[in-house]
């Protein structure tokens, strides 16, 4: 059958809440980014979704976890069923290297933590896999699963399943054999990294994408005052 492709438009707020009526039946709706907590008038499109008696609808949240709004929080709590993935791309400073800005992965923990207390919510997390966090993947496995451990509501399973091919020079099976031996003898044999490993033990490398991404990587430090070899240790004989 041919199907009609749907364009994408602006509405506005009150567009939206005039349309919930009439979609009762839905049964998911997914909040991506941007950063879904920071959105104008999400409080109040929850409070909306609630009047309307659509409370059974699924709300699924691609988050950073670094934002904690008290209001949100208490109105997704009168929903049956919410799922939150939480963005997270390394351990230590390495998160906030790769997420370029002020954010602490503590900050992640303490925002899981009041999650974790709604008893209609699941956590589980996305990781995208780049020559950044290659060799910081086991570390942030380990974590994960830390936290899985100690919060009931957050599984820890199939969160390293997004490789970075776009842009092509971050993808993390583009690195030197040195750096993808490394990372083979720590992660063979463990589940989530499967298909990575697989892919990694396959690749050639790529020496002038290598060359664009140690460019790449040296013109954000100036931007940013940074020094990638602060963060990533592992990297340091290609920025010297």
């Amino acid at each position: 059958t041919n199907v009609k492709p749907q364009s994408i438009r602006n509405v506005s707020v009150e567009e939206i809440r005039n349309l919930l009526p009439h979609i009762r039946t839905i049964k998911r709706i997914d909040f991506k980014g941007g950063e879904p907590m920071l959105a104008k008038h999400h409080d109040d499109f929850l409070q909306w979704m609630i009047e309307e008696g659509m409370t059974d609808v699924h709300l699924l949240y691609t988050t950073n976890g670094t934002v904690q709004n008290p209001r949100i929080l208490k109105l997704l709590g009168q929903f049956k069923n919410v799922s939150l993935v939480f963005s997270i791309e390394g351990t230590g400073t390495r998160y906030s290297y790769i997420r370029g800005g002020k954010y602490d992965i503590k900050q992640i923990e303490d925002n899981m933590q009041k999650y974790n207390e709604l008893e209609n919510v699941k956590i589980n997390f996305n990781v995208t896999l780049q020559n950044y966090n290659l060799l910081n993947l086991l570390d942030l496995y380990k974590l994960l699963h830390s936290w899985q451990d100690k919060y009931e509501r957050v599984d820890a399973n199939n969160a390293f399943t997004t490789i970075c091919n776009q842009p092509d020079y971050l993808s993390p099976l583009n690195v030197p054999d040195s750096i993808r031996d490394k990372a083979l003898e720590q992660l063979n044999g463990i589940e989530d990294f499967k298909t990575l490993c697989s892919s990694l033990a396959k690749r050639k490398f790529n020496e002038d994408k290598w060359q664009t991404f140690i460019d790449f990587t040296k013109d954000l430090d100036l931007l940013r005052g940074d020094n990638v070899v602060e963060h990533c240790p592992e990297l340091g004989e290609f920025f010297e």
